[in-house]
């Protein structure tokens, strides 16, 4: 089994719903190889550093808030 969105896009970053609950997941299978970047973000995302990157398309509110579900990995 390997863990997949709906959109085959992975969710990284905080759940507002929750507060203190971060998430990294939907790597699909990809994990093994992406696995140290995605580490290395989620790091500075905990440490209220700024991972250097646009998150926009990994938020989980993706599925939420009435945005069209895009397959990736666009």
């Amino acid at each position: 089994m390997i863990d997949v969105t709906p959109d085959a896009v992975p969710v990284l970053g905080e759940d507002h719903r929750v507060p203190g609950l971060y998430l990294a997941t939907g790597l699909s299978g990809h994990g093994f190889g992406i696995g140290p970047a995605i580490g290395r973000i989620m790091a500075d995302i905990l440490r209220g550093h700024s991972p250097g990157h646009d998150l926009g398309r990994f938020r989980l509110n993706r599925f939420f808030d009435g945005s069209a579900i895009v397959p990736g990995p666009y």
